[in-house]
């Protein structure tokens, strides 16, 4: 029988060799690991950020919307409901506030709130207007 020995120097070797590669295999798969996390957070970030920007936009829409009806009658409360898909059904709320001060100085506030399914917390959206007397906007928040 023909048999190969291998010197324990050159088994020795071998042995360092695949530790070595098996270290380096860690060391990707832990770099490859790392990344992959940061990606899926930041995607979850991006999808918050979307989710921020259309609650402000339906917010100001509904400010905008209470100023357009405050201009042609004189109501306190408005509220409506949009379907939006994905985000499923969404409701925003006005009201208007008249200033204790200046009673011909009214401010007007919209709320909203998206909770999709998708979301792991609900996100508000806030917009605030202060009409004067002429009817013309003098401030204005997101």
């Amino acid at each position: 029988m023909n048999r190969i020995d291998i010197s324990p120097r050159r088994r020795h070797h071998r042995g360092a060799a695949l530790v070595i590669v098996l270290l380096v295999v860690l060391i990707i798969l832990g770099v490859a690991s790392s990344l992959f996390r940061l990606s899926v957070i930041q995607h979850r970030q991006s999808r918050q950020f979307e989710l921020q920007s259309q609650a402000d936009w339906l917010a100001r829409g509904g400010v905008d919307r209470a100023v357009a009806r405050l201009a042609n009658s004189d109501f306190t409360n408005d509220s409506w409901r949009v379907d939006l898909g994905e985000f499923g059904p969404v409701e925003v709320v006005t009201r208007v506030i008249v200033s204790k001060k200046t009673p011909s100085h009214r401010r007007v506030e919209s709320h909203v709130r998206l909770a999709p399914k998708f979301a792991r917390t609900p996100v508000h959206g806030y917009a605030i207007r202060t009409i004067g007397p002429k009817q013309t906007a003098t401030k204005d928040s997101p």
